[in-house]
């Protein structure tokens, strides 16, 4: 299970790629944050949790939206497009998820990197604020978008025998 998704842009077209999955979360009301990179050339879309999900389901909200934005931008290459966080459905027993480097380190925030950005990738004046009043989505929710955003996965999903009602 995971508490968040994050897709990682980071080559040459990444300010109008992240842009354009932004779009597609604004599209399906999915609350989401942008977060501009450590290295300031490339950015993170954000989006979390209110309990655990499983991470199949966190990947395909995230593939199904990448193809949203993709529709909404045909002339956009995604070439930036790296992963997604969580990389993997499963992981094995004993295991490590995956790294990605958390927002608001201290150094790369003195370099204008780090920081949670608006849709004008202009950084948010409190940063701390900001996420405050992010919105969180619930497995229910998930659900719900995942029959809207990608209806053939969420099929596959409801007829697995271990799935839980939600």
């Amino acid at each position: 299970t995971c508490h968040l998704l994050a897709a990682d842009f980071d080559k040459s077209d990444w300010q109008e790629s992240i842009k354009a999955m932004s779009q597609a979360c604004l599209q399906y009301d999915i609350p989401h944050a942008i977060e501009i990179s450590r290295s300031g050339n490339g950015a993170h879309l954000w989006i979390f949790f209110s309990e655990p999900v499983p991470a199949k389901e966190a990947r395909l909200l995230g593939f199904g939206l990448l193809d949203k934005a993709m529709e909404i931008h045909p002339k956009l290459s995604f070439d930036s497009y790296d992963r997604l966080f969580p990389n993997q459905d499963l992981i094995p027993e004993g295991g490590f998820g995956n790294l990605i480097a958390l927002p608001l380190q201290y150094q790369a925030r003195q370099q204008g990197n780090s920081q949670f950005v608006n849709l004008e990738l202009r950084p948010y004046s409190d940063q701390w604020h900001f996420l405050s009043q992010m919105k969180q989505l619930s497995s229910k929710q998930l659900n719900n978008l995942l029959a809207q955003v990608s209806p053939q996965s969420q099929q596959a999903i409801n007829t697995q025998p271990d799935r839980k009602s939600t």
